[in-house]
């Protein structure tokens, strides 16, 4: 309607005026050949809230590729969405084709190096798996309900400007609920997305039972760190308490998460003291 298109004008035309300065918090390298790696605001101590910017650091951690990391909002994106990188220049968003960029131009190493065809399809099927069904389960229990929407907002929004945070959460919010219907998991009741969150996580475990990685490797390939990234953030956050929930009552996950954690980032201490029905602040 007509009353709808012009609130949304006006809240862009306010996110516009206020948008949050990028700045520089994690320092890795100088020098011109720096990746420039542009995620949400969050605290030093624990993992993104978006998989996605949380998928990409891993990344850059695993290949001990140097990185700054800077903190801007998806409004100033190039896409309109994070993470995304520049790296001499080039601008490269999604951090799938950030990963391709960094991995073809040799800026990075190639993770699955060592994986034949076989493995490297598996790979690309789970990928798809949990960022297409797994992930869209869990971004409607964040952003559909209520209740978990408020605390997200309060945890992820805290550096936005008061006067337009309701506003921007409106706005935010607003896209993100239209996706996942249009997606299709938006569609689905609360118990069937529980189900299908479930029957995810338990398709993962059984991957991973007995194996330190994903592959059956002893390092790292690039699933483990979609997988980890997608498991990761779930062990500290308030507002994911069924997935949250889901992942700590099971010890092969929660193994798998604390392990990659204390080798990528020993600075998240609070990932390590996660426990089943104990949920820490998160952002």
């Amino acid at each position: 309607t007509t009353t709808q298109a012009t609130t949304q004008t006006q809240t862009i035309s306010l996110i516009n005026q206020h948008r949050l300065p990028t700045s520089s918090s994690f320092r890795m390298t100088e020098g011109n050949s720096r990746v420039e790696f542009y995620g949400f605001p969050k605290s030093e101590d624990v993992p993104f809230v978006s998989a996605f910017c949380h998928k990409l650091e891993t990344f850059l951690r695993a290949t001990s590729t140097p990185y700054d990391r800077r903190s801007t909002m998806s409004n100033s994106a190039p896409k309109g969405k994070l993470p995304y990188i520049v790296h001499n220049g080039n601008v490269v968003p999604d951090s799938h084709f950030a990963i391709r960029y960094l991995v073809d131009n040799g800026i990075s190493s190639d993770l699955d190096s060592n994986l034949n065809d076989t493995q490297r399809a598996d790979s690309r099927a789970w990928q798809s798996y949990i960022e297409e069904k797994l992930y869209p389960c869990l971004v409607k229990q964040r952003w559909g309900d209520d209740q978990n929407f408020a605390v997200l907002t309060e945890d992820m929004m805290s550096s936005v400007p008061w006067m337009i945070r309701p506003l921007l959460a409106w706005w935010v919010r607003r896209g993100v609920i239209n996706t996942i219907w249009a997606q299709g998991i938006g569609r689905h009741s609360e118990s069937e997305v529980n189900s299908l969150m479930e029957n995810a996580l338990n398709d993962v475990v059984t991957k991973l039972e007995g194996k330190k990685y994903f592959h059956g490797t002893e390092e790292m390939t690039e699933i483990d760190v979609i997988l980890y990234s997608f498991l990761g953030s779930s062990l500290i956050s308030r507002f994911d308490p069924q997935y949250n929930e889901s992942v700590l009552s099971k010890p092969v996950l929660v193994e798998y998460v604390k392990r990659i954690t204390q080798k990528l980032f020993p600075e998240y201490k609070s990932v390590g003291k996660a426990k089943s029905s104990k949920i820490t602040k998160g952002l």
